[in-house]
């Protein structure tokens, strides 16, 4: 009988040291995820714009086939940005210069046409110039008008955000928003070779795609 008890001593023992153990455990653990809200409650980030780390990248399509020309431009202008503690917001407000002088298609001959015989047939086109009208961050929209061919026209995109990262893919931009199709003629025609597909017909499409990709930087306090 005595022998009984003491294992029964034993084992309760045993389970009152385990259970409080547990406890412990439990509440180093609960104030160490209550450290790290804390910490995460009190850093502060704000964000900038970066010149050195935004891009506009282009694709323009030729042949029935739609076969894709990429390029960008080595130059870009950027006014009006601003300090703020989302990244879209940022951008607010922001203006943008595209000097045209400055395309480039990995071709310097193919440059030189679309610069002479794209640009040089549209109406005070030594930019694409444009402006931010305003940011959605609640449905992740931001409203653009962009110039070219001294026609302005506003154009509401989706955006993404992921690593620091805003971008914007606007697939399908139709040029005839611009009155470009003599421009698109014209190019087509000094490249009309060039432009041929299997088929046999030369084609340049009258749209282009145009993605955008600016990485902020992040200052957290």
């Amino acid at each position: 009988m005595k022998r009984e008890f003491l294992t029964l001593l034993t084992i309760g023992s045993f389970a009152f040291f385990a259970s409080c153990g547990n406890q412990g455990t439990e509440k180093k653990t609960e104030e160490k995820d209550q450290k790290v809200e804390e910490a995460a409650k009190k850093e502060e980030c704000t964000y900038a714009f970066d010149l050195e780390n935004t891009s506009v990248k282009w694709t323009a399509y030729k042949t029935t086939e739609k076969i894709g020309v990429s390029g960008t431009f080595d130059s870009l202008i950027v006014s009006n940005t601003q300090k703020a503690s989302s990244i879209a917001s940022v951008f607010e407000n922001a203006t943008f210069e595209i000097p045209v002088a400055t395309v480039n298609s990995n071709a310097p001959d193919r440059d030189k046409k679309i610069l002479a015989h794209f640009f040089g047939v549209m109406d005070e086109t030594t930019s694409i110039k444009g402006k931010v009208l305003g940011v959605d961050e609640a449905i992740g929209i931001i409203s653009m008008d962009i110039t070219m061919n001294n026609i302005s026209k506003a154009f509401d995109f989706s955006y993404e955000i992921k690593d620091n990262t805003l971008s914007v893919s606007a697939e399908g931009m139709k040029l005839s928003h611009w009155k470009a199709q003599p421009a698109v003629d014209s190019l087509n025609t000094v490249c009309y070779d060039l432009h041929k597909g299997s088929d046999g017909v030369s084609k340049l499409w009258p749209e282009v795609k145009i993605e955008i990709a600016s990485k902020v930087q992040k200052d957290c306090k």
